[in-house]
């Protein structure tokens, strides 16, 4: 079954995305098969448009956060520098931030009208993104943070988060990963879903299921909460439904709380001047290549994968991914214990990253530690680099071997306007020719 689609800007944006629309219709319940199909088919690699960021690795010893990497940003501004698409708009932070009394999400500090909503245990859902056909995927836009990693053959793979809204479907749902465990580590006792995993990725996830760190939803443990889709090939076809999960799982690990995982709050500068976007590659040649731009009538951060429009289907209707606030974070990888071509993320530490929010990026230094929840961003002077209450993409770029490094690019503003106008574009050609 082809999905049929149009290109709607008349309709209202949901969460920072602009409809394009695609009724997903006829889906009927399949096996709930666990199996994980290794394949890669080649993608494209989209032409450079900015020089790339070199930075040299830091000493993981270093104990100051102000400085662990060399801060060296190479941008090379083409034509229309200045044009101001990258702006910040900080002047409308105050309005932006709740007021005190309201009850807000930690994962996003947005209001929420009903407090059982960040009551409930949290959700993270291991999303394919490693091939074409895994796109487009379906109930990103509603995630609350979603984490890219660096998965095989440099392509990526996502973790996405739900607690104040979980959408009725979420997929294609493919295999988990060691490093899966440490993101997981800041959101309490979260439910973790997952096609399935080799023996010993499903044998570490247990480990954190007997310790109270998570429950496990695993299709190769349980059948309810997954369906397949007979529109789509095997194994990019598996999706989860939340509804009533509680008492399908019989989950009796306590439900603790929630901790907020970003800083949220006025923007203390208006970020890099002329730069509107970043694009990270895995490696360039023939690797994953993730784009954020700007685009001030959305609202968000509109993402373009390997050349293309990226999007996700929402409530039945395909929409562009644009979430409120992406930070492209410095990591390591080492190899996994499960696989020894399978990089695992070393998410704890302190690095450099750059800092996506209210239309300008942030040149900072992140920080990350045990026992503390969540991804902390500084200036170079150490005030601390808040995010604007919304959805936040955490894209985890490898800085270090054996894997290739990846690469950054800052995009100045004409470069990011041409490159959304172009996947734009071609979504459209695409649309109308029925592909």
């Amino acid at each position: 079954m082809r999905l049929s689609k149009r290109y709607d800007r008349s309709a209202p944006p949901k969460r920072s995305v602009r409809t394009l629309a695609a009724v997903v219709a006829g889906l009927s319940l399949g096996a709930a098969a666990c199996s994980d199909d290794p394949a890669v088919e080649p993608e494209p690699a989209p032409a450079p448009t900015s020089a790339p960021v070199e930075e040299p690795a830091p000493d993981p010893s270093t104990p100051s956060a102000s400085d662990p990497e060399a801060p060296a940003t190479t941008t090379a501004l083409g034509e229309g520098e200045g044009e101001g698409e990258g702006d910040n708009e900080g002047d409308k932070d105050a309005e932006e931030l709740p007021a005190p009394d309201q009850i807000v999400a930690p994962l996003t500090s947005e209001p929420v009208e009903d407090e059982a909503q960040i009551q409930r245990r949290a959700l993270a859902v291991k999303v394919g993104n490693n091939e074409q056909r895994s796109r487009p995927q379906t109930g990103l836009a509603e995630a609350d943070i979603v984490y890219e990693e660096l998965v095989e053959n440099f392509k990526t793979r996502f973790l996405a988060v739900y607690h104040t809204d979980v959408p009725d479907r979420i997929g294609p749902v493919r295999s988990g990963r060691t490093g899966d465990i440490d993101l997981l580590a800041d959101l309490g006792t979260p439910y973790v879903v997952y096609s399935g995993a080799n023996p010993t990725v499903e044998q570490a996830l247990s480990r954190s299921e007997r310790a109270g760190d998570a429950v496990r939803v695993g299709a190769s443990i349980m059948a309810a909460p997954f369906h397949r889709d007979p529109g789509r090939e095997a194994p990019f076809n598996l999706y989860f439904t939340f509804d009533d999960l509680e008492a399908q799982v019989g989950a009796s690990a306590p439900v603790p709380a929630v901790e907020e995982l970003f800083d949220y709050g006025v923007t203390p500068s208006r970020g890099m001047e002329g730069v509107a976007g970043v694009t990270v590659t895995y490696p360039r040649s023939y690797g994953r290549s993730s784009t954020h731009v700007w685009d001030g009538e959305v609202g968000g951060w509109v993402r373009i994968q390997d050349g293309t429009l990226h999007t996700t289907v929402t409530d039945g209707v395909e929409v562009e991914i644009a979430p409120t606030n992406v930070v492209v974070v410095r990591v390591d990888y080492v190899r996994s214990e499960a696989d020894a071509a399978s990089p695992h993320v070393i998410p704890y530490g302190r690095g450099r990253a750059w800092v996506l929010t209210r239309g300008a990026v942030h040149e900072t230094n992140w920080e990350r530690l045990e026992g503390i929840a969540g991804f902390r961003f500084y200036d170079d002077a150490g005030a601390a680099v808040p995010l604007a209450p919304g959805p936040t993409w955490v894209l985890l770029a490898n800085r270090s071997g054996p894997f290739a490094v990846s690469e950054i690019e800052l995009l100045t503003a004409p470069d990011a306007r041409r490159l959304l106008n172009q996947a734009r574009a071609l979504h459209q050609a695409q649309a109308a020719a029925g592909g």
